[in-house]
Parts: structure tokens; sequence; C-alpha cells
């Protein structure tokens, strides 16, 4: 049976779902509830607030990725080990290496981070939406044989070989849902389950074909979406089109299978708004002959000159609305659709205003110092110790040298010319110059030696050791390096010593680093490679990755982007950067592919992506959920000039 809980923004469909999530409960049934990643926590929170104790065991919250588990654990399989972003770079770079002579379009692309990383989101566009190196190669044959058919033919060179590379390290190239799906195919093993599907926007064709399994063992599937109707009354161009497209494939699924489909629940009351102009806002935005109303308690418009400008009025009433107010950070969202202009001005304002946040931005692994001492003591290995490298080494605060000693090893670098080799000889020259060497020169030199032989003991032991090495060995190498040289013991004093913020992004920074080197020699295996290979590959691996933080506090103020945020039920919402063109955002496809060649591709059989209609739909309803999420009040607010002062 599937069933349906339809309804606009601020209606209570996720209430209604935990209503009958807890009735099916009481009843005896296992309930399995399937929310977004970003969205477990909250549900988890709420179904034990919403529900008694007994009530609540019997219900399983799930995102995609834990139910993959949950299969996994309850089937006794597992899905391989799926290569991370950095590993897919790798592999591409080294697709490119390879066909370096059979290319000429992409011929010198392995050199560039940009085009390695551009190149891997097109192939693994191609890998989503299910379109094998097969399937290209015959919708080439259907194209004009012109300068798009030569681009085609090289991008299917290299998906080939990227693909095999891939196959060669991690085995058949499948994602966790789709050895999900194999494995829950003919082990019914949510027989008789209530499933409840909530807060979804759509969904990918692997989660399409989960649901598709569910729906034919469950007792019932309930799928809530945002939208007043299943069908699309508004010929393909409405607010809520991309949820009546997602709801019609879910019907057709249905009946492929031969499970009923229940008329729909349509929730039109709304339960969110607690004035009347949010609530009116809501009903009339980005449609057509809405109610109006001249009321605008809970509304404010403000233009700002610049970002800065913007986030300073920002966190000033942020700052009313806690000390005037009552209000607690947490019930607080700031939404924007590019954050990149505002990051600055966001972190400025809010320490001056001492206004705690957790924003969804990903952490910049190259601007960390643990990333720059291992790739300076990786580069001061290939250059056989050059100065330049040795003291970005040290400069990263990371070795036990204090500024002080660093500054007398860089002065007698400096005097004596010490670079390259003679790193590696004793110091035996007068700290001081060409002039006699008195007492207190002796021991200054002794201590300066000291120094040399503290700083290039665990240097000269690992250039011996990857000179020339395979994937495996440079790693194991490189931890032996961080051991030696004592950087572990300083990242622990650190641990020690920092503010919880700081000691769980080091924590993190760590714990990624290791994992990208889990996967560095995942991809390169035994294969040796000359030191400086490694370096370029080493860099390539490091400065392509970032990794997600993680909330430090309860009470803080949530900052995110509008396709990616999901605030738990706020009061009060800002939306910065409202321009016109920036949000909702003019939709461009920026990539290897344009808007008419994927085009040309749709002709000979290929869809690659969503329409550029569909597309700009998801921005209008982008800019709709930010808007109508907040209980209390909406402040919108925008920027007339850049930060720099540009119009």
């Amino acid at each position: 049976m599937v069933r349906w809980i339809l309804g606009t923004a601020g209606t209570g469909k996720t209430s209604r779902v935990l209503e009958e999530a807890g009735k099916a409960a009481l009843a005896g049934q296992k309930v399995l509830l399937l929310v977004p990643e970003q969205y477990s926590l909250e549900m988890e929170k709420a179904v034990r607030r919403a529900l008694d104790v007994s009530s609540a065991l019997r219900v399983e919250v799930y995102s995609f990725t834990r139910l993959c588990d949950r299969i996994f654990r309850e089937l006794g399989g597992t899905a391989r080990q799926a290569p991370e972003e950095a590993a897919h770079y790798l592999m591409m770079h080294l697709a490119l290496e390879q066909l370096k002579g059979s290319l000429r379009r992409y011929q010198k692309s392995s050199r560039s981070g940009a085009a390695i990383a551009a190149l891997t989101r097109q192939m693994e566009e191609f890998r989503t939406v299910g379109i094998a190196p097969q399937a290209l190669r015959d919708a080439k044959s259907r194209l004009a044989k012109d300068a798009f058919a030569e681009k085609i033919e090289e991008l299917l060179l290299i998906y080939e070989t990227y693909d095999n590379l891939l196959a060669t390290s991690f085995g058949e190239q499948k994602n966790q849902l789709d050895y999900a799906l194999e494995q829950l195919k003919g082990h019914p093993i949510f027989e008789g389950y209530a499933v409840f599907v909530d807060s979804f926007k759509g969904f990918m064709a692997g989660e399409f074909a989960l649901l598709e399994e569910l729906m034919k063992t469950a007792s019932s599937v309930t799928f809530s979406l945002c939208t007043d109707s299943l069908f699309d009354r508004s010929e393909g161009y409405g607010l809520f089109t991309p949820s009546c497209r997602t709801a019609a494939r879910l019907m057709e699924l249905a009946r492929k299978n031969g499970v009923p489909v229940e008329t729909p629940v349509i929730l039109r009351e709304p339960m969110r708004f607690h004035t009347l102009a949010l609530t009116r806002l809501e009903e009339n935005l980005f449609r057509e002959n809405g109610k109006t109303e001249s009321e605008s308690d809970g509304i404010r418009l403000t233009p700002c000159r610049t970002p800065y400008e913007e986030m300073e009025w920002v966190a000033a009433r942020i700052s009313h609305l806690v000390r005037e107010e009552g209000c607690r950070y947490r019930d607080i969202a700031v939404i924007g659709r590019d954050l990149e202009a505002y990051l600055q001005p966001i972190h400025a304002s809010f320490a001056d205003y001492e206004i705690p946040y957790f924003m969804d931005e990903r952490f910049d692994v190259a601007a960390q110092p643990l990333t720059a001492a291992v790739l300076s003591a990786m580069e001061a290995a290939k250059s056989r110790f050059h100065s330049d490298d040795l003291f970005t080494l040290l400069k990263t605060g990371l070795l036990d040298f204090s500024l002080e000693q660093i500054g007398e090893l860089e002065q007698y670098a400096y005097v004596w010319d010490i670079s390259g080799a003679r790193w590696e000889e004793p110091f035996l020259w007068n700290p001081s110059g060409f002039g006699k060497m008195r007492e207190e020169d002796a021991l200054k030199l002794e201590r300066i030696e000291s120094l040399r032989q503290k700083l290039m003991n665990p240097l000269r032991s690992l250039r011996e050791k990857i000179r020339i090495c395979s994937g495996r060995e440079l790693v194991v190498a490189l931890y032996e390096y961080l051991r030696e040289a004592k950087i572990l013991e300083q990242l622990k004093k650190q641990d020690i010593q920092e503010d919880r913020a700081e000691r769980d992004s080091v924590r993190g920074l760590f714990d990624g680093m290791m994992d990208l080197w889990d996967q560095y020699a995942l991809v390169l295996g035994d294969q040796a490679y000359a030191l400086a290979k490694h370096c370029e590959l080493m860099r390539l691996t490091l400065l392509t990755a970032d990794l997600g933080q993680i909330p430090q506090a309860l009470d803080v103020v949530t900052i995110g982007t509008a396709d990616r945020i999901r605030p738990n039920a706020p009061r009060y919402v800002f939306v910065i950067g409202a321009n016109d063109g920036f949000f909702p955002a003019l939709v461009s496809r920026v990539g290897i592919l344009s808007e008419r060649e994927r085009e040309q591709l749709l002709c000979a059989g290929l869809t690659v992506s969503e329409p550029f209609e569909i597309r700009v739909l998801e921005e209008r309803y982008f800019a709709y959920t930010a808007m109508t999420c907040a209980s209390d009040g909406l402040f919108l607010s925008w920027s007339q000039e850049s930060a720099e002062g540009n119009p």
C-alpha cells in the first residue's frame, strides 16, 4: 500500500508523519522512518519527544546511507570500500597520464587540479544517471562527425580508462544503494513494516529502486511531499512541479508492481506561522492569484551597502532577539544561496557580537598547518633539503621548535648560505660570521648544531624511505615521520590546550588526513613511483580534499546555503544576499558539457542531467523553503555593493 501526506510549507506534514508512526508503533507494528541524511538526528529526537518509550523503540530512523548499513548488518553482507572524492581525483590524474599520447583537447588536463576536478565530476555524473561507457559509445555513433563528436570520443576514452582504474583498485563500481538492493532482493526483512518517507524533495535513481523494493514488501509506504496536489496543474512550470514529478514516478513504480495507491491526505491549515504576514507570504510566494494582506508584522526587508554592513546588521538584530526578547540562539537560522562572499563578514560580525554559530561549510584542508607540514616535508626530501622548504616546515608550528630557535637556525643559514646538501653536514662555523669565535659563539653553535640534528635526522630518514616507493610505503613512511619529528606529540599538546571547538577541529583534520592516506594507499597500491610524482599526487590529494565539520554546541545559530541547510523549527530566519539573480540563483551550466551539448546528447538518446527548466524550478523551491521555515519572523537583506565596493 502506498499512502500520501501532502501539504505546502508549514502545514504539519512531519507532525502528521510522527502521529501516524506513533499509532502504528502503539499497535505493535514495526516502523521505518526514512529521512534525509542531515535530518536524521533531529528526527530521532522528535521521535523520542513525540512517543512513549515502548513505542519509540519500535521506530527505526534511517537515512539512505544508514538504511544500507542496516541491510548489510541484517543480511550479513557488506559493500566494498567505496572511493572517496580524493581517490576519484587521483584516478582521473592517472587516467589522463596514461592517455597523454591519445588526447588532443584534454592532453594537458593532468597538470590542472581544476580540470581534473571538472572531468571527475563529469564522469561521476555519467555514472549517477546510469550512463555506462558503452551507452556513451552508442550515443556517439548517432552524432554528426563534427567537433562535438571528437570531444565525446575523448571523454569516452577518459571514462573507460578511469572506470577500469577504479575497478582495479575498488572492484566493480557500484554504490552502496546498488549493493543494498542486491542484498534486499529475495530477503524481505522489512515485510510487515509501516514505512514513512519524510522531508525529501526528490530521489536519485538508486533511491527510487530501493523504495520500489520497499513498496513490494512493507505493509505500507507513506510519502510526505511538499505540494498541494499529486498532479501538476501548472503545466510543468509551477513551484511544486518537482514534487509532482517525484509523486508521478512513485505512482508509476507502484502500478508496475501491483501495489495499491490510496487517495492522498492533503493538509491545508497552516500550523507553523504565528503571524498573518508569514501565512500570506507562504500562500503567495512564486504563485499567481494569491491572497493579499496589508499587514507585514513578522517580515522585514533591509537593504545594506556591503556584505560587511549586512552581516553587522544581522548580528546586531540577532543579539537584540536573544538579549531583549528571550530568544535562544538555536531558534535562529541564517540562510543564503552562495555564502562565499559572506564568510569573512560572518566570522567578523558574529565574533564582535559574541554570537555562537555553526556554519555548514567545508573544512579547507589545504589551509591547515598539518597539511603544510606534510607537503613541505615531502618537498624538502625531493629538493634534498632546500632551505625554503625547511623553513616552511618549521613555521607550521608543529615541530618542537620555539620561534627563537627557528630564528637562530634561519640566521645561521642566511649568514653561511646553507641550503641543500649542506644541511646534512655538521655546522662548524661561527654563528657571528667571519670573526674570531668567542665562548658565547661556541655555545650558540653547539645549540644550533643540536637544532640541525633535531630537524634533519627525521627528514633524512624520510627521504631514504620515499625516494622511490609505493603508495602504501609512502603513507607508512609519512606517519613514521610525524612520530619521529614529534609532530604527533605537538598535536596531542594542542588537544589539551585548545578550547573544545579548536580541539575537535584538530582531531577532525588528523582523522580526515588518515582517511585520505588510506585512499592514497588503496589507489596506488604496490606500484612504485619516484618522489617527484608522489609529491604531485599527494598535493593533489590534500589540496582538493575538504572535510565537513560537526556542530560544537547545542545553543548556536545555524548558518547554511538554501540547498543544503535543514534548520530545526526556527523561530526567526535571516535570508541574506537576497539580490535579484542571486536568490533565487540564475541557473547556469559550468563544466565539461555545455547546455547545447547536453541537448545534443539528449537527441542521441542520453539524458545526462535534469532539464534546464527543472533546475530553474529547483532554485525557486530553495528560495521558497528558506523564506517559509520561520514561525515568528523573517528578515530579508541584500547588499548594493560587493565587499570590495563594486556595484
